[in-house]
């Protein structure tokens, strides 16, 4: 139980810190994402962890996933692409989410 709240919660901060996406990140990964839920970026905080809150009965990591993608658009695939091939410099140079680190 303890590993799948760790896995709970390691998806909720990934789709909290992809709340940040934007076309100028990446455009094609930025036109997946419904905006209808006010996700991003205004409500990613907030939305991310009432996701995280009403997954906590569910006993499978692939429902846990569903929920979040339900709500973005946007798949784990699409987020470790996002944050890979994605230009995350912000405009003094350096990363603020996303990048190589």
């Amino acid at each position: 139980m303890e590993a799948l709240d760790t896995f709970r919660k390691l998806i909720a901060l990934l789709y909290r810190e992809i709340g940040m996406l934007k076309s100028r990140n990446h455009q094609e990964l930025a036109g997946k994402r419904k905006l209808e839920f006010d996700f991003f970026p205004d409500r990613r905080k907030t939305l991310s962890g009432d996701l995280y809150r009403r997954t906590r009965q569910h006993a499978e990591p692939g429902s846990i996933l569903r929920t979040f993608e339900e709500h973005t658009g946007l798949s784990l695939h699409d987020i470790e692409r996002a944050f890979r091939e994605g230009d995350w410099k912000n405009s003094s140079g350096n990363y603020s989410y996303g990048g190589p680190k």
